[in-house]
């Protein structure tokens, strides 16, 4: 599991670079995914990761005012 601190840290690297989802993903993948999964699972889950955001995205700008 990755350390607290190291997480924070590319994070914040990341969010600098304005990549706020990318983050995200790495860090949950550096938490909760095998460091021996395969290229393909990987792929797979990181673009479902990203579709979750976008969904979540999408849902949040349709219900905003339009003001």
């Amino acid at each position: 599991m990755a350390d607290r601190a190291f997480l924070e840290r590319l994070s914040r690297e990341l969010i600098d670079q304005g990549k706020l989802i990318e983050s995200g993903w790495v860090a949950m993948r550096l938490q909760s995914v095998n460091p021996g999964a395969p290229k393909d699972q990987l792929d797979d889950m990181r673009m479902a990761f990203f579709a979750g955001a976008q969904h979540l995205f999408g849902s949040i700008m349709s219900m905003l005012e339009p003001d």
